[in-house]
């Protein structure tokens, strides 16, 4: 029967621990661990270090489990004159740089965990000599390549589960990977635009995670497809590169919000669309010439006052948003402007002073009861042409002060206007008014 101790005493009271099997050391600060002082612990096999400090450590053959949470150990000696039992290592917050030395020596190894670690490069040469490892994890380190020194085919018989979330990979290769039993990849959380993969050398693959991974569009589409066919599930994220491509469009998404930090994998893009879809939150980049939002409950619109911006044209329609985005009006490249099918209740023209280049302005099916400057300042709109505010709630319109002599058609209809004030000269343009389903007073 395993027996199990936790303690923080000298190494002279090892011999006391003789006859246990499983022993930890927890918050302890311990001088280096060889080979001569673990015989002390003559029955022990499972050893573990939560927490403390032991900073070498000397593998001893007959151990068979081994773990060394934040112990701060970065020496892990694996002698070549020996033969080892260990099935399982796992190393957890370590300032490690690299693989330790002669891990390939640990041919009995099953589980190896490495995590949080300052390991920058991988050579599977040494790891593919553990011919019994079913489970490898490198994950939440700052891993960058992953790669074979000799380039030759990477021969992992027995590997079953594969796990290289939370780095720093910008493309893996997986395609001259030999390793027949795999079931499960995870690459979540890396910089990875494509994987490289032969189509069937993993036969016995079920599950392939690349969630929260900037994937190149087209490739995306093409793995989508053939691991469909595979019935392999596949768990990504719906956002992908399209690092050349002037416009993207995302037709019934479900997408995270789209931040600075996000949008980065747009970096050509001048035209964007969302429509039918889930989109809450998305902030306009000094770039983008076209922005559309159709039913995609966009409601969180970041438009930032220390950039200047080259939007033209801007719409969202089928959205529970209650107001006009903040520093709307610091868009002054605007020719093409419509909130439609919204919560709006208020539209305070002030907020829209400054689109001087604006053409159309479009505010239909909305919920606005009141359309008016709240400082009572003058309207300056000297380039629009079209005004749309058809099926709102408005009972009165006020032009008196409006500047837009351009303008030639206006669609009022579908309100609650009584009265519609404006000079007679206000707009000599003026072609087309729609005054339609109003409840007009006569005189």
């Amino acid at each position: 029967m395993n027996k199990a101790c936790c303690f923080s005493e000298n190494l002279e009271q090892l011999s006391r621990f003789s006859n246990y099997t499983t022993i930890g050391f927890l918050n302890s600060s311990l001088p280096p661990l060889t080979e001569q002082n673990l015989q002390y612990l003559a029955r022990t096999v499972n050893f573990a270090c939560r927490d403390g400090i032991l900073e070498a450590f000397e593998m001893p053959p007959r151990f068979k489990e081994v773990q060394f949470h934040s112990c701060q150990t970065t020496n892990i000696t694996i002698k070549r004159d020996r033969s080892y039992e260990l099935n399982a290592l796992a190393i957890v917050d370590s300032n490690i740089t690299e693989l330790h030395k002669n891990l390939g020596l640990l041919t009995k190894l099953e589980r190896l965990y490495v995590a949080e670690t300052l390991i920058e490069h991988v050579k599977m040469d040494e790891l593919s000599k553990l011919v019994n490892l079913k489970q490898l994890y490198l994950i939440d380190s700052r891993i960058k390549t992953i790669s074979s020194v000799s380039l030759s085919l990477i021969v992992m018989p027995s590997l079953k589960d594969l796990n290289l979330s939370g780095n720093q990979l910008a493309m893996v290769s997986l395609a001259k990977w030999d390793a027949p039993l795999l079931e499960k990849i995870s690459l979540r959380n890396n910089q990875l635009q494509i994987v490289m993969m032969m189509p069937f050398n993993f036969p016995k693959l079920k599950h392939l995670d690349l969630t929260n991974n900037p994937l190149d569009c087209i490739w995306r589409r093409n793995l989508k497809q053939a691991m469909d066919e595979r019935k392999v599930e596949l768990w990504e994220n719906a956002i992908c590169t399209y690092s050349n491509q002037s416009a993207v469009a995302f037709i019934n998404p479900s997408l995270i919000p789209m931040t600075p930090k996000v949008l980065q994998h747009f970096n050509q893009t001048v035209k964007l669309a969302c429509q039918d879809g889930f989109l809450p939150e998305f902030h306009i980049l000094p770039q983008y010439q076209v922005a559309l939002f159709h039913s995609c409950q966009t409601i969180g619109i970041t438009i930032d006052p220390a950039v200047s911006y080259k939007l033209r044209e801007f719409a969202i329609t089928g959205s529970n948003i209650t107001a006009l985005p903040k520093n709307l009006k610091l868009l002054t490249k605007l020719t093409n402007l419509h909130f439609g099918k919204t919560l709006i209740e208020h539209i305070d023209m002030d907020e829209l002073t400054g689109l001087l280049h604006l053409n159309e302005l479009k505010l239909y099916g909305n919920r606005i009861i009141t359309l008016k400057s709240f400082t009572n300042s003058p309207i300056h709109m000297p380039k629009l042409e079209a005004f749309d505010v058809r099926n709102n709630q408005l009972s009165q319109l006020i032009f008196t002060s409006w500047n837009a002599t351009l303008i030639g058609w206006m669609e009022l209809g579908g309100n609650r206007l009584q009265t519609v004030l404006l000079l007679p000269d206000s707009f000599p343009k003026l072609r087309r008014i729609d005054l339609k389903d109003n409840p007009l007073d006569c005189h």
